[in-house]
Formats: C-alpha cells, sequence, structure tokens
C-alpha cells in the first residue's frame, strides 16, 4: 500500500507539493528535540570525599641518611729510631689514653743518657767552682779595702811622728848654735828623724800601691759615678774587681742548663720508647712488627676515636637555612630502626654541593660502647625547633607542586589552598596553612578540581 501511494506521488502530485514536504518533516524532528532539552533537569553536583580538620600540636622535624665516621684518627710516631722489642696491641683493640701499645729497644738512648749525666756532674762542680771564685773575689776586694785602710791609718800615724820629729829636730838645731845641746843629741834627732820619714814615704809608697784599681779615677774609668759614701765605694768596687768571675759563673751556669736539659731530653727519649695510646679508641692500623726497625717518619698505629661519633649526612638546598649548629638530632640505626642514639648538630655545612644540590651537615652522638661503627648507615632526624599547631590531613590529600596544596570545601564549593607540609616523628601528614579547624578536606583531590567548582561533601559514606 505504501510503495502503491508512493508510486501514486510520484507520478500523480505536482513537484512544489514534494519539496514543502520534504522540508516540513525534518523541521518537526528539531522541534521535538528542542522540545525535549529544555524540559530535563539540571545534573547534580559532583560528590566528593571529605574528612574534617584537626588541629594539633606536632614536632616540626626533618630527615635525611647518614653515614656514621669517626671523630678523629690519630697516627703515633716513634720519637727515635729504634727496634721494636715488643708489641701489645692489635688491630680492633680498644685502647685507653696513655695504654701501652709497644716498647723500642732503649739501650742507646741508656748509654747516652749516663754520658749525659755525667758531662751534668762535671758540669755542676764548675758552677760551684765559679760560684766559689764570685764569693772569693768579694771577700778579696774587703780584705784589700781593709789593707788600704789600715795603710791609710799608719800613713797619718807616720805623718804625725814625722812632723813632730821634724819641729824637734828644727829646735835641736837652733839650741846647737847657741851650745844647748850637744852634737851627739843632734845628731841622734837627724837619725830618727830620716828613719821616720823613710817609713812614711814606705808606707805612702804601700799605700799607692793598694789603691790601684780602688782609686776614685778607677772606678769612673769603669763607668761608675764617682761614689758618695763608704758603702756605696765598697758595692761598686766588689762590681769591678769581680766582672771576670761573675762572667765566669755565667758560662758555667749556661753550660750547666744545657747539661741538664740534655739530660732531661735524653729521659724523656728513654721513657717515650714506651709506645702509648695518645687518645681513647680502636686500633685500627699497624705499621710494623716486633724486630722492625722503627724510624719517626713511619707511623706505628692509627688510633680512631669513636666515642662520639659523627654522622654525615645531607639535605636539600632547600632546607638546609632551617638548620642550625647546636640543634637536636636523632640517629636511627638498623633495617627497622630499632635503635636510636641522641645527637647534636654540630656542623652545618656553608657551602651547597653543585652537583647535588645539598649541603652536608654532622651529628655528633655518644658511642660510649662503641656498637655504632664507621660505615654504619642511619637515618637522621633532626628537631626543627618548638613544637607548632598544624592540620592533620591523609597523605593522599595533599597535591604536590610548588607551592603544596589541598581542597576545602566551603559553602559547598571547593576551594584550593596553598599550605606547607611539616614532617613529624610520628609519621602523620602535618600541613601549615589557612585552614581552620573542623574545615572539610577532600581526601581524594581529582585532576578536573578546581577552585569554585560546586560539589557535594561525602563524610562516611554520607553527604
Amino acid at each position: 500500500m505504501i510503495f502503491t501511494k508512493r508510486l501514486t506521488s510520484l507520478t500523480g502530485q505536482p513537484a512544489p507539493l514534494r519539496v514543502i514536504a520534504l522540508c516540513v518533516v525534518p523541521w518537526l524532528g528539531l522541534a521535538t528535540c528542542a522540545h525535549h532539552e529544555t524540559v530535563s533537569a539540571p545534573p547534580e553536583p559532583p560528590a566528593v570525599a571529605v574528612t574534617t580538620a584537626a588541629i594539633r600540636t606536632v614536632q616540626p622535624t626533618l630527615e635525611t641518611h647518614g653515614t656514621v665516621m669517626h671523630s678523629a684518627i690519630v697516627e703515633v710516631f716513634p720519637t727515635l729510631e729504634a727496634v721494636v722489642e715488643r708489641i701489645a696491641v692489635e688491630v680492633g683493640d680498644w685502647v685507653a689514653t696513655g695504654d701501652h701499645l709497644a716498647t723500642l729497644d732503649t739501650r742507646r738512648i741508656e748509654l747516652a743518657l749516663d754520658q749525659a749525666r755525667a758531662g751534668l756532674d762535671a758540669r755542676h762542680a764548675m758552677r760551684e767552682l765559679a760560684r766559689e771564685q764570685v764569693a772569693g773575689g768579694r771577700r778579696e776586694v774587703e780584705t784589700q779595702m781593709i789593707r788600704i785602710a789600715k795603710t791609710e791609718r799608719e800613713l797619718a800615724q807616720r805623718q804625725r811622728e814625722y812632723e813632730t820629729v821634724r819641729d824637734m829636730m828644727s829646735r835641736r838645731e837652733q839650741l846647737h848654735v847657741v851650745g844647748g845641746v850637744t852634737d851627739a843629741e843632734l845628731d841622734a834627732v837627724r837619725t830618727q828623724y830620716e828613719r821616720i820619714r823613710t817609713d812614711r814615704e814606705q808606707i805612702g809608697g804601700d799605700l799607692a800601691m793598694l789603691s790601684v784599681g780602688y782609686r776614685d779615677e778607677d772606678i769612673a774609668a769603669a763607668g761608675f759615678p764617682v761614689p758618695a759614701s763608704p758603702q756605696e765605694r765598697l758595692d761598686q768596687l766588689i762590681a769591678i774587681h769581680t766582672a771576670p768571675l761573675r762572667a765566669r759563673l755565667e758560662v758555667a751556669e749556661a753550660e750547666h742548663r744545657s747539661a741538664e736539659l740534655e739530660t732531661v731530653a735524653l729521659s724523656r727519649t728513654r721513657d717515650e720508647a714506651v709506645i702509648r695510646a695518645p687518645v681513647s679508641g680502636r686500633i685500627s692500623s699497624r705499621g710494623l712488627d716486633a724486630g722492625s726497625l722503627a724510624r719517626p717518619q713511619s707511623a706505628l698505629f692509627s688510633v680512631m676515636t669513636v666515642d662520639p661519633v659523627l654522622v654525615v649526612a645531607s639535605v636539600s638546598e632547600h632546607r638546609v637555612g632551617e638548620i642550625a649548629p647546636g640543634a637536636e638530632a636523632t640517629v636511627f640505626i638498623g633495617r627497622n630502626q630499632e635503635r636510636s642514639v641522641p645527637g647534636t648538630i654540630s656542623l652545618v655545612s656553608p657551602r651547597v654541593d653543585t652537583s647535588s644540590r645539598s649541603a652536608r651537615i654532622q651529628v655528633t652522638a655518644a658511642n660510649p660502647d662503641g656498637s655504632l661503627l664507621p660505615g654504619m648507615f642511619g637515618t637522621v632526624r633532626i628537631i626543627l625547633g618548638p613544637p607548632v599547631s598544624a592540620v592533620i590531613v591523609p597523605d593522599q590529600a595533599v597535591r604536590a607542586g610548588t607551592p603544596e596544596t589541598v581542597f576545602v570545601v566551603r559553602e559547598g564549593l571547593l576551594r584550593m589552598v596553598r599550605v606547607r607540609s611539616l614532617e613529624t616523628p610520628a609519621g602523620e601528614r602535618a600541613v601549615a596553612g589557612p585552614i581552620s579547624a573542623g574545615d572539610l578536606i577532600a581526601t581524594q583531590p581529582q585532576p578536573w578540581f578546581r577552585d569554585g567548582l560546586a560539589v557535594t561533601a561525602v563524610r562516611d559514606g554520607r553527604p
């Protein structure tokens, strides 16, 4: 029937009517579709899983990894060349400061020490002799001064006798002229006069000889001022006449000191033939065996100081500024961090490595039992200042990036909030940012999240 009707249309209807019919049918279809779009209900906002923000006080920390190292390594050198008689320790042994490590042959040193002691005895005798000579020189000056004073008194006495006899002879000569004195009496007075005059001149000559070197001009020639008192004169004369003796004494004392120092040095060298540990630690190497010749330029032992130990680690250049020397730290050792050791930041490198973009830090930790061995690997947890208030969020709620962000649902709209993650000892994800207690945090941010998007917050499966 339809086929017949379509044939009829093609053969019986005029062409314009066919065109109108073809145009009306598509228009009716479009009108129907438009009517359906206008009357359909709008889609609901997408559901977003959220959790309530919780504010808690946390301890900011920073974790990195490091290697345990010795705090020092000391090489032990002998101070003399000698044969090693005995080795008292082996590599790996623990030693304390002053412990016996080895003994060197001291026979050559003992012989040199005996010779030095004999020389010291001789220098001691020479020094004592020089001291006695100085004292004798002082006594000689004092004795000479006494001789001079005595001679001066004798000369004064002879001068008075001389003047008395001279006057008497003059009177006798006058009396002899008038016959008051015989020739014999006059000759006797003249003889007495000549004797006293001769004695006076003799004593004067003796005084002149005794005074050589003791006169004012002699004192001045020696560079001293003319003395104003007898005591000052005596002191100056003693200084002048004992100068060579005092110089000899100074030489003897210097030689004695030199011999004494040589003896002390050899004694110390003999004592140093017993090699002792300069520090406490562990023997890390031994250079010679018993019977070998030890030389001052060859190390006998190396001693590692392992209490305290150093833990060397690296910190990113972005976070190194948060660390300061003196900050508390904890070093965790073991695969499961089963052992923890407290320590302190002792060094923060002032430069950043250009290849790794990190800076070196150093933790000093006590190691009294020696269980922390150089080369061990550990985790270093550094305390970054006092505890702070922070928001605890699920780890996946934070979208990585610079800066980090979380999405908060407020009044049915997503709000993107910039935050800063804080490492905590408990391993929780704490963030700091403009988030208040009770805010709804999107727990699983999606790629299509954007600021201002209308959503339905779903908490515990319920909107």
